[in-house]
């Protein structure tokens, strides 16, 4: 037991008769000490590796082998002119875990494919985005869906339209459906209600904030489109039946895959474009991602325009190298 929780029953115990007669009240306020000393010794006990020529990278069990070999081997590359001699993965078997490691300090930075973790980073937290293009990289199946009586039957067809995207956080039903788009040519702008009068020139961006919303909103009509991976599609408590016999699939293909970093301690924080530089493939290899910087706190509108800056950049560097 921690000092703090015992100091809350050496407390409990001196309190007066009175008030020992009220154990809901004690009951309360041992609650509230119990929180207390756990977030306490959460943050004073909490570990940080020191070994300052090592940079730890933090991952789940979704991050494939040779994305893990690639990446160590350009960080390690990237970084040497920095002081680090090293890049150690830890491999954490699910987001609790790979939080957890985050939560001790013992990750300089984390790596995840499936972006949830985000959403409980606070540490010097800093993303960054990269694509990972190249015949050799893992790849996903993305589906862009209609209502059957649209009269959307392509990409080209999305402008002026309303789509809705799950979160910022989401590779299938963000990241890469974002990317097709703009890759494709097409500008992307953030609608902020789905009500609003979409812009002629441009697809126009909405935020469901679950996969379910998504499904709900087209088939009532309320936007356009939807992006999802494969497995959502096939997902009969994300697309019912009843809802997939009114879609209709304009776009189904794999496509490169998408990887999210973010930034865990003040190390990695001050090696940022180092580790951007490396992740980008530059020094003599063929650049085969791009990426780029971008705060959490960014607004959708800025996120999406740093989208933009980025495939603007990776066709630069894809015509370079071919």
């Amino acid at each position: 037991m921690g000092i703090l929780k015992q100091s809350c029953l050496t407390g409990l115990k001196t309190l007066p008769a009175a008030a020992q007669l009220r154990p809901f009240a004690i009951a309360v306020i041992f609650s509230l000490c119990a929180l207390f000393a756990d977030a306490r010794i959460t943050g004073s006990a909490a570990y940080e590796h020191s070994d300052p020529q090592t940079l730890v990278v933090g991952a789940t069990v979704s991050l494939e082998d040779e994305d893990e070999a690639y990446m160590a081997k350009r960080l390690q590359a990237g970084l040497a002119p920095h002081g680090i001699s090293s890049v150690k993965f830890e491999i954490a078997d699910t987001n609790g875990e790979l939080q957890k490691l985050i939560d001790e300090r013992r990750v300089d930075m984390v790596v995840s494919h499936g972006l949830a973790i985000v959403k409980v980073l606070s540490i010097n937290s800093t993303a960054a985005v990269f694509q990972s293009a190249g015949p050799d990289f893992t790849s996903s199946d993305i589906i862009l869906v209609v209502r059957k009586d649209s009269p959307i039957h392509s990409l080209e067809d999305l402008r002026g339209r309303h789509i809705a995207f799950e979160n910022v956080r989401q590779r299938k039903r963000f990241f890469s459906p974002a990317w097709l788009l703009l890759s494709r040519g097409l500008d992307l702008s953030y609608a902020e209600s789905i009500r609003a009068t979409p812009k002629a020139d441009r697809v126009n961006v909405s935020f469901s904030g679950h996969r379910e919303n998504m499904t709900a909103w087209l088939y009532h009509g309320l936007v356009d489109a939807i992006a999802f991976g494969r497995e959502d599609w096939e997902d009969d408590d994300v697309a019912p039946p009843e809802a997939r016999e009114n879609f209709r699939i304009i776009f189904d293909e794999r496509q490169p895959h998408y990887g999210y970093l973010t930034m865990t301690s003040r190390k990695a924080a001050a090696l940022e474009a180092a580790i951007l530089d490396s992740l980008n493939r530059s020094g003599g290899e063929p650049n085969r991602s791009v990426g780029a910087f971008s705060p959490l706190s960014q607004t959708h509108d800025q996120r999406l325009r740093t989208l933009a800056e980025m495939v603007k950049r990776s066709r630069t560097h894809l015509l370079a190298n071919e």
